[in-house]
């Protein structure tokens, strides 16, 4: 025993030893059967713990418990009858229980050793799968994982696992195809920006041509002008003179010189006519060549079959320029 048992003395309590007999009676057979479980008792603790010594603890803490509750019974009983001994049925009492109480928990510890191993096996399983787990689940602490059988358990962090990896596999080809689309929108959107720029230089060309040609017409008109003005100006310097000689000179004069006028305004009419000619053949030819370009030319691909559509285009309204402005 830890603690030594304190010898009980009746007149301790103000009673005489003839008057407890009787108490002591009723408590010895509890003695004696507490003194025979102590044997057992000190047996046992000195003993390997094993499952069937595990057994043996539980048993004889049964038994013990049934001593030190038929001890109380025997102290409930006792009090009733001696009112003025209770203290002494206490005392008696605490000092039957306490050796029970010990060895009780003593054998409660041996009992309970095997249980509190394998609680602490699974406490340190449970740990060590939750560490494998949690990179793969956040809530892996939350989960029942230590009583699972390893067979079970490795199948279940096997899919676990594959769930994580297909979904970071998944995660990494999103952004990998979010990348490739937007390097691709970004290849086309250069390409579309160098061929708008190509044909606005072509429509630039286009347009500087279409003025060109319209600066040639307003020189050509004006040179029309000029020559119109310088005929009507030597018109009129020759109605001038004619009005002069008119004064000085007979009308046969006047007439010889008003033929002579006619003859040549005539000849300058139709020296413009002869040159209006030659120009006349060099802008049929022009015409003509505008025309066989629209069709002297075939392409494949698409875009440049859309190009070639557009400086057809192009060259109609050309064409249709030159037709308004010769005729």
């Amino acid at each position: 025993m830890s603690e030594e048992i304190t010898v009980i003395k009746a007149q301790d309590f103000g009673l005489e030893e003839k008057s407890v007999a009787n108490i002591v009676a009723a408590f010895q057979p509890k003695i004696i059967e507490r003194t025979a479980l102590e044997k057992i008792y000190g047996d046992i603790i000195t003993q390997e713990v094993t499952p069937d010594l595990a057994i043996q603890a539980s048993n004889l803490r049964k038994q013990l418990k049934k001593v030190r509750t038929g001890i109380a019974e025997i102290h409930k009983t006792q009090k009733e009858y001696f009112l003025h001994s209770g203290k002494y049925v206490d005392a008696w009492k605490n000092k039957e229980t306490l050796p029970i109480t010990q060895m009780e928990d003593k054998l409660v510890e041996i009992e309970m050793y095997l249980e509190i191993k394998e609680k602490e096996r699974l406490d340190k399983l449970q740990d060590e799968r939750v560490k494998q787990l949690e990179q793969y689940l956040p809530d892996a602490a939350e989960r029942q994982l230590a009583h699972m059988e390893n067979d079970v358990w490795l199948a279940y962090l096997s899919t676990k696992k594959k769930k994580y990896d297909d979904e970071i596999a998944a995660a990494l080809k999103e952004k990998k195809d979010r990348i490739a689309k937007e390097k691709k929108a970004k290849e086309d959107r250069i390409a579309q920006e160098k061929e708008n720029a190509r044909l606005k230089i072509l429509a630039d060309a286009q347009a500087k041509e279409i003025a060109d040609a319209k600066k040639a017409k307003e020189k050509e008109d004006a040179n029309s002008a000029a020559i119109l003005k310088t005929i009507q100006d030597k018109a009129a310097a020759d109605k001038k003179a004619s009005d002069l000689l008119l004064q000085q000179s007979n009308e046969k004069a006047v007439a010889a010189l008003e033929k002579l006028n006619a003859i040549a305004a005539e000849e300058e009419a139709q020296r413009q006519i002869e040159l209006n000619k030659d120009d006349g053949g060099k802008m049929d030819d022009l015409i003509r060549k505008l025309i066989d370009l629209k069709s002297e030319y075939s392409f494949t691909s698409t875009k440049n079959k859309m190009l070639y559509a557009n400086v057809s285009k192009l060259l109609t309204k050309i064409l249709n320029y030159m037709d308004d402005n010769l005729n």
